[in-house]
């Protein structure tokens, strides 16, 4: 078991080195608090789905994500949080995508 989880954890790290380069390959870190297009986050979510064989049913973008239209989109979505306009999102950490691998379906992190 121990085994399998080292090889899918290289193998996460990987993929998100090549979408979203190698400071985010760790645990800790949270994916959805830099600013990344949402064209990059669908592509890497399709290739998660794919590499890991995992049922995303309850995965929503927009539980996580802005949608960034502009490009600077993201200091605006910061600025109406930061203003109450806008709900904040759910953390979403690698470790929590650790999970969902070794689980085979996506959840709502705790």
């Amino acid at each position: 078991m121990i085994s399998f989880f080292v090889k899918d954890k290289e193998v996460l790290y990987n993929l998100m080195s090549h979408y979203f380069g190698e400071d985010l390959c760790k645990e800790e870190a949270q994916i959805n608090k830099i600013n990344f297009a949402s064209e990059d986050i669908d592509a890497f979510f399709e290739d998660f789905q794919k590499s890991f064989n995992i049922d995303m049913t309850a995965y929503n973008y927009y539980q996580y994500f802005h949608e960034n239209f502009l490009p600077f989109g993201y200091l605006i979505s910061k600025m109406f949080i930061y203003l109450g306009f806008k709900k904040k999102k759910i953390p979403l950490s690698v470790s929590h995508l650790l999970e969902v691998v070794e689980r085979g379906v996506w959840f709502v992190p705790n």
